[in-house]
């Protein structure tokens, strides 16, 4: 029982989870729905929406996963519509989380009534996700926020029950890497720490800051500190900031 309650509480640090995920205090603001038998949710801003952010949640998280908590909350003030989806639970960048993401981008504009720009906002496993649906070629937000992001899915190794999810995900076939060079020319920011021993920063926010600037993208960083999920990780400052000059 031991065993399985720190397991838990891994998995919960992962996802970026807290005990008031789920919890929304102004529910005149949200709009919830299913889409292909994933629960999708999208928090209105007060007042007309001026763009869309997309929130990727990590491994174990769900559509409600920090949503209308104060982190993503400081985008809701700007005028930002904050959405996102279970995206498959544990999906490590597979193919339905990237034919989610299309699904959640189509529902949450109209919602929002289609305000012109769009950010990405990814955390952990979530960066995968992300990642998948841009390398892909499809339509790219004007910005990509990632902390702590997964980028390379063969480094997880410490994370807890990461092997069988991501074989299950990819149906016992081993996941393609992401080919970063195909990335669009888009403004990116990466939070990561060097004392993550879950996702290591070497082998994937280094590495994708790598390919980014190796192809002139635009990317900016922003260090954090301590293990996998430390609070370093979630900048209300940073992320709102980050938010205000991509409505530029």
């Amino acid at each position: 029982m031991k065993r399985f309650a720190m397991a838990a509480a891994a998995i919960l640090v992962l996802a970026g989870c807290s005990s008031a995920a789920a919890k929304n205090t102004d529910a005149d603001f949200t709009r919830t729905a299913v889409l292909d038998g994933q629960h999708v949710r999208v928090d209105l801003p007060p007042g007309k929406a001026k763009g869309l952010a997309i929130w990727f949640h990590g491994q174990g998280g769900t559509a409600d996963t920090r949503m209308n908590e104060a982190w993503l909350n400081v985008l809701r003030v700007q005028g930002w519509a904050v959405a996102s989806s279970d995206f498959h639970g544990n999906a490590w960048g597979n193919q339905a989380a990237v034919t989610d993401t299309t699904a959640l981008l189509d529902w949450a504009s109209q919602q929002a009534d289609n305000p012109g720009k769009r950010m990405f906002v990814a955390g952990s496993m979530g960066g995968v996700n992300s990642l998948a649906y841009l390398t892909a070629g499809n339509p790219a937000p004007a910005c990509w926020y990632g902390t702590m992001p997964v980028v390379d899915v063969a480094t997880v190794g410490n994370v807890p029950d990461s092997a069988p999810q991501i074989k299950a995900a990819y149906n016992g076939t081993a996941p393609t890497p992401l080919n970063l060079s195909k990335l669009p020319g888009i403004r990116y920011r990466v939070i990561a720490s060097p004392d993550d021993t879950w996702v290591p920063k070497s082998q994937n926010a280094d590495h994708l800051v790598k390919a980014l600037t190796a192809a002139k993208r635009e990317v900016t960083t922003r260090p954090a500190t301590g293990e996998h999920g430390n609070p370093s990780h979630f900048s209300d400052g940073d992320l709102r900031d980050f938010g205000a000059s991509c409505l530029k």
